[in-house]
């Protein structure tokens, strides 16, 4: 089977061929980065999550060539993000929290400017 995206695969299966570096860099997009945290905060909870993601990310940056890309600002956001939004949300699946936040796909900018404002305070 070829993959055209990340939802083709089972959360389990997306973890692992990410961690393995096996998952194509051209289907690593905003939303599958997304994902990724997701699946990482719901098996590992919020923190460990952050730590698994930097590493993970990073290492698959330097795999494929392009470690100048690697932003662990962005990285850290989208965790920190997706995990105040899981709190709130009776998301039972990725899809289910694309959902109850639009604004995760629609609006990130807005999202990360809005929590930016929230670290000043």
């Amino acid at each position: 089977m070829i993959t055209k995206d990340h939802s083709q695969l089972t959360d389990d299966e997306y973890e692992s061929q990410f961690s393995r570096c096996t998952f194509k860099p051209r289907l690593f997009s905003h939303e599958a980065h997304l994902r990724l945290a997701y699946i990482h905060i719901k098996k590992y909870g919020a923190q460990k999550a952050e730590a698994n993601m930097k590493e993970q990310i990073k290492a698959y940056a330097k795999y494929y060539g392009v470690a100048s890309k690697y932003r662990e600002d962005i990285t850290i956001t989208a965790v920190r993000i997706v995990s105040e939004i899981l709190e709130t949300a009776q998301a039972k699946s990725f899809k289910e929290l694309l959902l109850a936040e639009p604004a995760l796909l629609s609006s990130w900018k807005v999202l990360i400017a809005e929590r930016s404002k929230k670290l000043k305070s």
